[in-house]
């Protein structure tokens, strides 16, 4: 879990500094897509993004996708995004 915050932190001190207002959070979960749907509705979220590898095919359908579970399951708006390591 400290290795979350640390990561989070570091997000957060970056967005912050081009002026965006982030509040972060790390919650332990077997269920992530359930556990982020759920905080966000409970908490007043306007938005979640979420980074995405962007399987397709067989892969996304053997290893199964949170992003994509979260944004069937959320009732805010999802933003998926792929970080540039995935990027083509």
């Amino acid at each position: 879990m400290d290795k979350s915050r640390k990561y989070l932190a570091r997000v957060q001190s970056r967005l912050s500094s081009e002026g965006i207002k982030v509040k972060t959070e790390a919650i332990e979960s077997n269920g992530p897509s359930h556990a982020i749907t759920d905080y966000a509705q409970k908490n007043g979220v306007d938005l979640i993004v979420i980074a995405t590898h962007g399987y397709t095919g067989m892969k996304k359908m053997m290893l199964g996708s949170i992003a994509l579970k979260v944004l069937h399951e959320s009732n805010v708006p999802v933003l998926l995004i792929r970080p540039d390591a995935c990027r083509v």
